[in-house]
């Protein structure tokens, strides 16, 4: 299957989802993504976009996690939240369960 077909199908099934939905006022898709992965060395450039694209530099192939990965993922994070965007990956510390009470 092509990728954009795969695309429509999923937007096809979103749509019928929230349209199953008995609310009112009907649910609506306030944001979405796509992803394409692309075997590649990692190494290239992270291309350039317009307001509604962003890109993802292709990640390496290698079994290991590379790091380079998360500054990738933090320029994206802030073109979308803007300057607003506060700490990126910080997060607060969940509260305590002790499961013997």
């Amino acid at each position: 299957m092509h990728n954009q077909d795969g695309f429509a199908l999923l937007r096809k099934a979103i749509e019928s989802l929230l349209s199953a939905q008995d609310i009112t006022p009907s649910p609506t898709i306030l944001w979405s993504v796509e992803y394409q992965q692309r075997a590649s060395s990692g190494s290239e450039a992270l291309p350039s976009d317009n307001d509604h694209v962003v890109r993802f530099p292709p990640t390496s192939m290698d079994l290991a996690f590379d790091d380079a990965v998360l500054e990738n993922v933090k320029e994206v994070w802030q073109k979308i939240v803007g300057d607003e965007a506060g700490e990126f990956l910080v997060f607060q510390d969940r509260e305590a369960y002790d499961d013997d009470e």
